[in-house]
Formats: structure tokens, C-alpha cells, sequence
């Protein structure tokens, strides 16, 4: 019998011959057996198809909801995002962010749209807006991505801030941009502000320091290239804390801002103004040909100050010192040439204020003198050169002497003796007259004791303080600390003290005077009448003594003002129950004008200069 077929044979190849040596039922039988492998074949392969429809379905499902997403995310998204073509630069597509910030009516009136149609053309950073997006474009089809600032203007002229996001990519045959747009025009604002904050004085709105010292140098470098000049004006508002005193900061704030308008009405916008904080205005002329131009500036300047100034309670009427550098003569440096009109200013001051001085090469040596002998007052009271100087106060009836004067000397290491009108002025203006004023106080203290210990006649110590030290505040300590310390009888200390000082605060002045009293220490007003006190107040103050000051003796035997007012002090002294005491006797015509006008005691060079402790104790033992 021959072999039945194989599996992958069809029904239809069996061979005749064994065909005729099968009975029906074996036919049958072979038959049924290929069809049901067929059937089993074409149903696993039908379920895999099926399968694969199902996953086919499954995915296009999954990309349809994707692109629905992505459609409402990109339509719903406050981003701005446009799709561009790159060959024409017009608009595929766009959210509605994209046509808001565009200020369009919908999507579809920006689609086919370029950005020439959406916005005006204008110059930005000295570019073309067109041309200068074109070049955007090209870097960001040279490197795929390109992120940058851009000043977009609307057709309707507004302007605003963004950042760009550009992207390059290709569908098909077809190169698009996709632009995705932030907002940043608060940003940009913001930012704006601080730069004006960090360059500008925020009461005025005038340059600050930082800002006028670049225009400054901008100007140097032009005027140079030019051969011309540059003028600069440093203007100190004078007596600004009166106002601020009396009428309040508010009324010295407006003040300064009506003096910072009315300087922009004067001045050329190409020239710089600046205030420097404070009370302090500098003018930078620039494009300067001659002197003569400076000078009818400077004339400017004198009567800028003629007209009062508005506020909303007052009209305030103030002058200024006013100091001047010129580029090149007095420097080729900004800041030099600025701190140079700042010295020329500080001389008007230092002569009275209300005037303008031009800058000279003797400042920049003043200055380095004043600043040599700072740091020499500093290091002297660390190595010990101060000395105290007395000068006798002699009993006018009786010839005695019943006091003296603690004056303070200063021996040098290398200059020798230095006067006290040198060193006195600039140790209250750096402070160092408070460390200064408590060395002197101990000192004569140290001294007064010692002196009663040697068992010389009894003689009151005479104490100047310094207007600083008065206000310091622990005044009352220092002297309740050097009477503990030097075990002196404080009945033989007197306190001198300027009329000026007490007027200043009179409540505050006469509440510490009277806690000295209560200590036992006299008081003395200081200088007497060339101060402002009225006669109410002095009549209040817990004085011992008025010190007729040198500038009225001297005119005594001249000058018959000057006696009447001599003689009516003594005459105040007397009627208030106080002594009086002339200071700067240098002749016997004077002595003997006081002895008429029953004057109580009197200083001077007619019975003895200042002189050391020594000598002092050598004049108290001969007066013994």
C-alpha cells in the first residue's frame, strides 16, 4: 500500500492509484483529518488577525485622543504659540493666547497672516524690528533653537516685552517656525525701575553718584577728543537743618524737590544735574568753549538763590556755598575733578556760606594738613603730648589771685607747641574734643587737689566744655567720676560754658546745669554777648558768673560802644547777683575802666599769660 499523504498536501494530490486502493471510508477518513488541521490553521490565523485589528484600533483611538489633547492643550495653553512657514513667514497656526497678545480678533483672522501684517515696523536697538527677527530666524535655523528678548509693537503703536522660544522643524517637504511667546513687559518694568533706583537720588529724581561720575567721565572724554572744557558746581544747601528743625522734614523734603525743578528749568538737558544725598546739588557743564561761559554760569548760580522756594506751608528763602573744577586745569580724573569743586565748595562754607569759590591747588594741601593733623591729635592722646596751661583770675579790688583757667596745649613731638586754634575747631568737628574735654577735666582735677594738698592758697579751676561735650549727655557721670577719683572739693571747680550752647536746647541745657549745681560745681557763662541768649532765659540759667569775652575789652579805651557795653554787662552781673569777669586785660587803661565800672575779676596778658602747672605753683607760692 502506498503512504498516505502529509499534512501540507492537498486532498486533490492524492494519487489515483491510491485512491483506488482506499474504501469510501478510508477516504472518508484521510479527508476529514486534513480539513480539521486547515480549519484549526485558518482559525488561529483569523484570531491573530483580529488581534491585530483590535491593538490597530486600540492605537488609533489612542492617537485621536492624543491629538484632541494636544489640540485643547495648544488652543487652552495662556502661553502664546505660532506655527510659521519659513519660506513665506506666514502664520499655520496659533492658540488664542497667541492672537490675544496680538490683540486680534480670533485665531483665524491671524491664519495666513505674516508678522509684517500684525506688527508696525520700528527701529529697535538702532535695527530694523524686521530685520532684526529675520536674523533670529536664521540662527535658529542654523542651530534648531533660539531663545532671546523681544520688543514687539502692535499696530496701534503700544509696546510690549517677550521672550522667544524659536524652533525649527520639518513636516514633510516643509520648513515652520513654532514661536512660544512669555510675557515680560512687568518684568522689564520692574527692572527699569530698579536700574533708575540704583542711578538716581529716589527724593528728587536727579542722577545720583554713581550715574553723575559716569556722565562725568562720558563728558572728560569728549571734551578731551574736542579740546574743550568741562565745568563742574557742587552746591551745599546752607542752614537746611533750620528748615528741617523749625518747619519740619517734610517741608525741607519739598524744599530739595523744588530746588531740583527749578535747576532743570535753568540748565540744558545735555548737561548733568545730580544731588548727592542730603542737601548737596552738583551741575556738570558740558561742551564748555571758554571761561567766560563758566563764569556767566557761575553768575547763574549767585542768583538761583534770589527767589524763594514753594512748599505747601511755606516760602523758604536759603542760599548755598557753591565750589567749581574745571576739566583740564583742575584734574583729568572724574572723581578727582569732583572732589576738587567738593573743596572748593567746603571753603565757601568754612567763610560763611552764600558765596562760590573756585577750586585752587592750596585746598588739596589744606585738606591733606587738616587730615595730618587729625591723625595727629589721635596719637598724641595716646602718647601722652597734651598739657594743661593756667592762667591766673585775679580779684580786681584786691590784686589776688583766686582762680585760674584750665587751658589745653599741645606739645608735638616734631612741630613743638601748637596753638589751640588750630587743633581745637577740627577735634569738635571729628569728635576727638570729647575724649579731649574728659583728659582736661581729669587732668585739672589731678592738678586743683594736688595743689590743696600742698597746702597753697585755695583757688577755683576753671573748666571750658566744649559745645560736643555739653551735648553728649554724660557730662554729670564724668564729673561725679574724676571727683571720686581725685578727691577735690567740688565747690573749687567752675564749669565755662557758652551762651550759644545753652540756647540751643535751653530746657535740656538748664536741667544739666542744675544737676552739676546740685554737685557743688559753679557755672560760668562763657563769651558773654556775643551770644543770642535773651534776658528771660538768663535770668532762669543757674549761673555763677558772666565771662566778658576779649573781642568788647579791647575796644574799651577807643571806642565808647564798646564801653557801654561793657559797662552795661557788669551792670546786668550786678543787678542778677552774679560775678563778672573780664577776660583778654592786656593794658592798665583797661584795668583801670574796670576797676570804675566795679568789674569783679578779670584774666590776661597784663597779669600773666597761660603758663605750665610748675610755674603756676611757683606764682600761687609768691602770691602766698
Amino acid at each position: 500500500m502506498s503512504s498516505l499523504p502529509n499534512k501540507h498536501e492537498s486532498a486533490m494530490t492524492v494519487s489515483r492509484d491510491t485512491l483506488l486502493g482506499l474504501n469510501d471510508y478510508s477516504i472518508r477518513k484521510l479527508y476529514s483529518h486534513e480539513l480539521q488541521q486547515r480549519i484549526c490553521e485558518l482559525e488561529q490565523a483569523n484570531a491573530a488577525l483580529r488581534s491585530k485589528l483590535q491593538e490597530h484600533e486600540q492605537t488609533q483611538r489612542a492617537l485621536e485622543a492624543s491629538e484632541a489633547c494636544r489640540i485643547r492643550v495648544f488652543e487652552s495653553s495662556l502661553i502664546p504659540i505660532i506655527v510659521m512657514d519659513y519660506e513665506t513667514l506666514r502664520f499655520i497656526d496659533c492658540n488664542r493666547a497667541a492672537a490675544k497678545i496680538f490683540r486680534l480678533p480670533s485665531v483665524a483672522d491671524t491664519l495666513h497672516k505674516t508678522l509684517i501684517d500684525i506688527s508696525a515696523p520700528f527701529q529697535y536697538d538702532g535695527t530694523s524690528s524686521q530685520e532684526k527677527m529675520h536674523a533670529y530666524i536664521q540662527q535658529a535655523f542654523l542651530h534648531g533653537e533660539v531663545i532671546y528678548e523681544w520688543r514687539h509693537q502692535r499696530p496701534d503703536g503700544e509696546l510690549w516685552d517677550g521672550e522667544v522660544q524659536l524652533m525649527t522643524f520639518q513636516a514633510g517637504n516643509r520648513y515652520l517656525l513654532q514661536f512660544t511667546l512669555r510675557d515680560i513687559t512687568l518684568r522689564k518694568r520692574y527692572e527699569l525701575q530698579l536700574q533708575h533706583l540704583a542711578t538716581h537720588d529716589e527724593l528728587t529724581g536727579l542722577a545720583n553718584r554713581t550715574l553723575l561720575l559716569d556722565r562725568l567721565d562720558h563728558c572728560i572724554h569728549l571734551a578731551h577728543r574736542a579740546s574743550q572744557m568741562v565745568a563742574i558746581f557742587v552746591m551745599d544747601i546752607d542752614r537746611l537743618k533750620v528748615v528741617n528743625d523749625s518747619l519740619g522734614h517734610s517741608c525741607g523734603d519739598q524744599l530739595l524737590c523744588a530746588i531740583a525743578s527749578r535747576l532743570r528749568k535753568q540748565f540744558r538737558q545735555a548737561d548733568t544735574l545730580a544731588c548727592m544725598g542730603g542737601d548737596k546739588f552738583v551741575v556738570v557743564l558740558s561742551d564748555v568753549h571758554d571761561i567766560d561761559q563758566v563764569l556767566h554760569v557761575a553768575g547763574k548760580i549767585n542768583t538761583f538763590f534770589e527767589q524763594p522756594f514753594p512748599t505747601d506751608s511755606h516760602e523758604v528763602t536759603v542760599s548755598a556755598s557753591t565750589g567749581v573744577a574745571i576739566f583740564p586745569n583742575d584734574s583729568r580724573e572724574p572723581e578727582q575733578l569732583l572732589r576738587n569743586a567738593d573743596l572748593a565748595m567746603a571753603r565757601s562754607k568754612k567763610l560763611g556760606g552764600n558765596m562760590l569759590t573756585f577750586y585752587s591747588p592750596e585746598m588739596n594741601q589744606r585738606i591733606f594738613e587738616t587730615l595730618e593733623l587729625e591723625n595727629g591729635i589721635r596719637h598724641a592722646l595716646q602718647r601722652e603730648e597734651f598739657r594743661l596751661y593756667y592762667q591766673p583770675k585775679v580779684d580786681i579790688k584786691s590784686g589776688k589771685i583766686i582762680g585760674c583757667e584750665a587751658l589745653l596745649r599741645w606739645e608735638h613731638s616734631k612741630r613743638g607747641l601748637i596753638s589751640p586754634l588750630e587743633f581745637i575747631p577740627l577735634a569738635e568737628e571729628t569728635g576727638l574734643i570729647v575724649p579731649l574735654g574728659s583728659w582736661v577735666i581729669n587732668e585739672a582735677m589731678r592738678q586743683g587737689q594736688l595743689w590743696q594738698q600742698q597746702g597753697l592758697p585755695p583757688i577755683d579751676i576753671a573748666i571750658n566744655i566744649s559745645p560736643r561735650q555739653f551735648r553728649q549727655g554724660n557730662l554729670l557721670n564724668i564729673m561725679k567720676e574724676g571727683i571720686r577719683r581725685s578727691g577735690i572739693d567740688p565747690c573749687r571747680l567752675e564749669l565755662e560754658i557758652t551762651e550759644s550752647v545753652i540756647m540751643d536746647e535751653p530746657e535740656k541745657a538748664c536741667h544739666t546745669m542744675r544737676e552739676l549745681k546740685q554737685l557743688g560745681i559753679r557755672l560760668s557763662l562763657d563769651d558773654f554777648g556775643t551770644g543770642y541768649s535773651s534776658f528771660n532765659y538768663l535770668r532762669k540759667l543757674p549761673v555763677d558768673a558772666l565771662k566778658i569775652d576779649k573781642s568788647f575789652i579791647n575796644d574799651v579805651t577807643t571806642d565808647s560802644s564798646g564801653a557801654s557795653i561793657v559797662a552795661s554787662i557788669i551792670g546786668i552781673a550786678k543787678n542778677l547777683g552774679l560775678q563778672a569777669v573780664a577776660e583778654g586785660v592786656e593794658h592798665f587803661d583797661q584795668l583801670y575802666f574796670l576797676v570804675g565800672c566795679e568789674c569783679d575779676s578779670y584774666q590776661g596778658f597784663l597779669f600773666s599769660k597761660p603758663i605750665p602747672a610748675d610755674e603756676f605753683t611757683t606764682l600761687l607760692k609768691n602770691s602766698k
